[in-house]
């Protein structure tokens, strides 16, 4: 990952995101900056369930929406992950998930989740 971050191509289009998005979550690396993430303690590393918004559309009835919140995931699959842009042209990543909750039998839910934000911080 420290590679990435030495490539001048890759250092002036990081660079040119920060400048232009300084107030939203695109300024921010998902994976976390490679010079910070070896000093970060244990609690500040792990990610937090109450820090993510996720918002469920189209193939998801409420009560299967809510049950995937109440119960943690065993385990996520990331089938597709693809960009698109609304009006007013503002970039939204929108993600196909695939949540496996074991709870007496196998229940597999397919939706379609669009997360907005992860802060790390509570």
């Amino acid at each position: 990952m420290k590679e990435v971050y030495s490539q001048l191509d890759n250092i002036l289009g990081r660079t040119a995101q920060q400048a232009l998005f300084p107030d939203n979550t695109y300024v921010v690396d998902s994976g976390g900056d490679p010079n910070v993430i070896p000093k970060l303690t244990f609690e500040e590393f792990q990610f937090a369930d109450s820090c993510a918004r996720s918002f469920f559309m189209y193939v998801v009835t409420l009560s299967s929406g809510l049950f995937l919140l109440a119960k943690p995931a065993m385990a996520t699959s990331w089938a597709k992950c693809s960009v698109i842009l609304v009006w007013p042209f503002s970039v939204k990543g929108v993600s196909y998930v695939t949540f496996y909750c074991l709870k007496r039998s196998f229940n597999k839910v397919f939706l379609l989740a669009a997360t907005t934000s992860v802060d790390s911080k509570r």
